[in-house]
């Protein structure tokens, strides 16, 4: 009897499947740093101090002397200690704006109290504060500079001319200072102007020190109305406000008793 012929097992052809790739754990941090912009906090407690210092006594020193001798001793030093008060209320209630709207510009502290039209004011009146401040600033880098050429060199015709020295300085020394992104880069020279004021009052003191004897054109009180037309040059020497929230934008800096102690 004839077997009937076995079937052989087809094959199947063998699937090959991927290899299995490990899950890759997702990156937490972007592959590129965001960058810093204008107005991150970079600079220090200290340098914010030393240069709010330097911002405070600045050029406004110049024109103390003046303004005190067109009002007297007495009530120049009455409207001192006065202007300086209103000095640090303002600053204190700038810094308080900038907590409470997180806002460190005064475009963007303006916007969020008064609106986008408010900002705009307030930009404005800003910029006509600090235009105002740059002028009396060269009015008194030219007369400085003249003075000192004049007695150091006077055989240089070029250096006796206010328009290019106030000019040349303008163009290569401010322009360049006007291109820093932050004030932080500033602090080594405000260290250096800081010394340069404490060096001119110990000689002032130690001149007087040694020849005791006041001017006879000093006077004590004499009250004239001269004394308005001096109060806006000593609020010059208060000057700090256009820098206040800058400064207070600082890491660890930014709560109103650590501005108040600077």
């Amino acid at each position: 009897m004839q077997q009937p012929p076995t079937e052989e097992p087809t094959q199947v052809p063998e699937v090959l499947s991927p290899p299995i790739v490990p899950e890759l754990p997702e990156l937490q941090e972007p592959l590129l740093l965001e960058e810093k912009v204008e107005t991150d906090a970079n600079a220090s407690i200290g340098a914010s101090i030393v240069n709010m210092t330097n911002n405070v006594l600045g050029s406004g020193l110049v024109a103390l002397a003046y303004s005190v001798s067109r009002c007297t001793l007495i009530p120049g030093i009455l409207i001192l200690m006065t202007i300086a008060a209103i000095a640090c209320f303002s600053q204190i209630v700038i810094t308080r704006s900038c907590r409470l709207t997180d806002k460190y510009t005064y475009k963007e502290m303006g916007q969020s109290i008064f609106g986008n039209t408010g900002g705009v004011i307030v930009s404005f009146i800003m910029l006509l504060y600090t235009c105002g401040s740059c002028i009396s600033y060269f009015v008194i880098i030219g007369d400085l500079f003249l003075d000192a050429f004049s007695f150091l060199l006077p055989s240089i015709s070029i250096l006796q001319s206010r328009a290019i020295v106030v000019g040349s300085i303008c163009f290569f020394l401010i322009f360049p200072l006007c291109m820093l992104r932050t004030v932080d880069s500033l602090k080594y020279v405000s260290v250096v102007s800081i010394l340069s004021i404490l060096v001119t009052a110990g000689v002032i003191t130690v001149a007087f020190a040694s020849h005791p004897t006041v001017n006879p054109t000093v006077e004590l009180m004499h009250i004239t109305s001269r004394i308005i037309s001096v109060i806006p040059m000593m609020c010059v020497s208060f000057n700090c406000h256009y820098n206040v929230p800058r400064y207070y934008y600082v890491p660890s800096f930014s709560s109103p008793p650590h501005a108040r102690r600077s």
